[in-house]
């Protein structure tokens, strides 16, 4: 649930009441485990958030679409900038971890973060580390980036691997042998002892789901 932790600064919004925001923002940061802000736009007008329009969010501040009350009923188009902080509970590595390591959710530990200035997606699930090994050099201390690692690939070619195809209730499945190299939802082409050559998904580093 979210918790509004503070709100560092008020401005004369209408008469002084923020609950505008705030419910703007409880609907639309369940994201997050926490936030806090900052108003930093100097509107004195009364207004509503204008929900044809989305919000912008990035670089630790955000942008409400808003609708200002003019002469009580002209609703003229405008936004308010928030300064916010946005906390969620993250990976973050644990040791230094090399470029090219296999990664592993013990390499990892979960903490609060502060993460309104990342600029890419930053990892909570440490189900998203099935398969994968660091792009580049990972030190202790870093929060884990989706672009800090990379797939591993799971088949190469000339492996032997377990081919199913499933229709309705019945599964038909046979040996073949991979042409190519697949991670995990990659589509490699196989190819079956009578030469036949079928197009699958690689489900592990075993199985491929045939597709056509």
């Amino acid at each position: 649930m979210i918790k509004l932790l503070n709100i560092l600064c008020f401005l004369i919004i209408g008469v002084n009441d923020t609950s505008v925001i705030d419910e703007y923002l409880q609907k639309n940061l369940t994201d997050f485990n926490s936030y806090e802000y900052e108003i930093v736009t100097d509107i004195k007008n009364d207004f509503t958030i204008d929900e044809d329009r989305k919000h912008r969010l990035g670089n630790g501040y955000m942008h409400l679409p808003v609708l200002l009350i003019v002469n009580d009923n002209y609703e003229k188009k405008s936004s308010v900038t928030l300064k916010i902080k946005l906390y969620k509970e993250v990976l973050v590595a644990a040791k230094d971890i090399k470029a090219g390591e296999e990664i592993h959710e013990s390499d990892f530990v979960k903490q609060l973060k502060n993460i309104s200035r990342s600029r890419s997606k930053v990892i909570s699930d440490e189900s998203l580390l099935v398969y994968k090994k660091a792009k580049r050099n990972i030190h202790k201390g870093d929060l884990l980036s989706i672009n800090m690692l990379r797939d591993i690939p799971l088949v190469k070619r000339g492996d032997m691997v377990n081919a199913f195809l499933e229709m309705g209730t019945v599964v038909v499945s046979f040996r073949a042998s991979s042409r190519g190299i697949g991670s995990k939802g990659d589509r490699i082409r196989i190819e079956r002892d009578d030469k036949r050559i079928f197009i699958a998904e690689v489900v592990d580093k075993n199985n491929v789901k045939i597709i056509e």
